[in-house]
């Protein structure tokens, strides 16, 4: 960089295994400095198998090989980095030059992977499809007909699931349809440092299995691999392999701590059997660097409950061991805070929000089987039937509001003309 004479900071980062680096660099009138810089890891996951993906990147490509965007996701020391091609009821944009194996371009461990954001609607929200062989956008006279899109997605391979915590654009409905035919596999839960819980502990407390996934929805949200997946492989790292276990249920989502779960010496996404009365030992560990924040504690959340916790006090490691009694089937996982988690702010009316950004990090859960018994949470099942069965009616009574969609300008016409058709086949489903 050519800068004027001065005094300046330097400061070098490498996403969240890496300590900052940070020193003074002093420039003289006609003087080249450099400056080497050797990075110090806080810890090295890919040694303990953990690999890091990011779920939502937006960057075209004119050709499988990209230097420059492989350089901006591998220095931030992304390994699986998916490029969402980016549909809507009109067309795409951020085209791949290719899909399947043809699409990935992988070097030193870092790579770029072709997906897709389509169908995304105003009207039930956006969806991720990852690892297709094919791109699949859909005519105008079907594009509300979400399920043809997942179900083709699986029998590609793929890996799909809603966008934006299903919360942006409406997309507490769409998930509300199409969860119960078992065609979601994520929700895109941990997104600006935002991680809200509520959509996602519902559908587990009824029984259903949905994996967490982080993006960062590059350029419209956040820079490549602020928050990020984290997945467990057995064995050599490859792209297939981050996949599978992804689809095993092998992860946790975070922009900061770092986590890992046994029960009962099961990992994380697998299910463990017990009879009634038989001993839950969950063993959790957390770490985060402190160049990024200072951790706060370490949670054990079982139906959405939290019910042991292991506070750092000054650590920036924490353990926490805790015994349960098998009374009945359940899931559980554990999630994280750094000291930027509780930090509230006052909003119109009075009332307190949660800031976004806060350091969170967050597992897929394990599932504890009690005498074959499923794990849905009876006393909420009549309650959380409710609320979808509400936004199913929402789905079908409500207009379409073409002025939200975010390409307003391609869509309006299109979203308003051929909505009313699509939701009387929708209607049956």
């Amino acid at each position: 960089a050519q800068v004027p004479v001065g005094t300046y900071d330097l400061v070098v980062s490498r996403g969240i295994e890496y300590r900052i680096h940070h020193n003074q660099v002093e420039i003289r009138t006609n003087e080249t400095r450099t400056v080497p810089v050797a990075l110090e890891r806080y810890i090295n996951q890919p040694e303990r198998q953990w690999y890091s993906g990011d779920a939502h990147i937006h960057i075209q490509r004119d050709a499988t090989r990209d230097d420059n965007t492989w350089a901006q996701v591998a220095a931030e020391d992304v390994h699986v980095s998916n490029l969402l091609q980016m549909g809507n009821i009109a067309g795409t944009h951020f085209g791949q030059p290719a899909w399947g194996t043809a699409g990935r371009f992988e070097r030193d461990g870092h790579a770029l992977v072709s997906g897709q954001e389509d169908p995304r609607t105003i009207h039930r929200g956006h969806t991720i499809h990852h690892n297709l062989q094919q791109p699949l956008h859909v005519a105008p006279e079907a594009y509300f007909l979400y399920h043809q899109v997942f179900d083709e997605s699986h029998r590609q391979g793929g890996l799909s699931g809603y966008a934006h915590q299903a919360e942006l654009f409406n997309g507490r409905r769409g998930i509300a349809l199409d969860v119960p035919f078992g065609i979601v596999d994520f929700i895109e839960v941990l997104q600006r440092g935002h991680l809200p819980t509520d959509l996602w502990y519902g559908f587990l407390n009824l029984g259903y299995k949905l994996l967490p996934a982080a993006g960062s929805d590059f350029p419209y949200m956040d820079l490549p691999g602020v928050v990020r997946s984290y997945v467990k492989i057995d064995g050599p790292f490859s792209i297939d392999a981050w996949f599978d276990a992804f689809r095993a249920g092998r992860l946790f989502v975070t922009n900061g701590p770092l986590l890992d779960v046994t029960v009962n010496g099961r990992a994380l996404g697998e299910e463990l059997h017990l009879e009634r009365g038989a001993q839950i030992e969950v063993i959790a560990e957390a770490s985060l660097n402190p160049d990024l924040d200072q951790l706060n504690r370490l949670e054990l959340v079982v139906h959405g409950k939290v019910v042991a916790t292991e506070s750092a006090n000054g650590r920036d490691r924490i353990q926490l061991r805790t015994t349960l009694a098998a009374d009945r089937s359940l899931w559980l996982a554990v999630r994280a805070f750094g000291e930027r988690s509780d930090v509230r702010r006052r909003v119109p009316g009075g009332r307190e929000q949660l800031l976004r950004n806060i350091t969170v990090a967050h597992t897929a859960p394990i599932y504890v089987i009690v005498n074959n018994r499923p794990f849905y949470l009876d006393d909420q099942v009549p309650a959380l039937v409710a609320l979808q069965r509400a936004r199913l009616r929402e789905l079908l009574t409500e207009a379409v509001n073409p002025e939200g969609d975010l390409e307003p300008w391609d869509t309006r016409s299109l979203l308003s003309e051929l909505w009313p058709a699509q939701r009387r086949l929708l209607g049956p489903r």
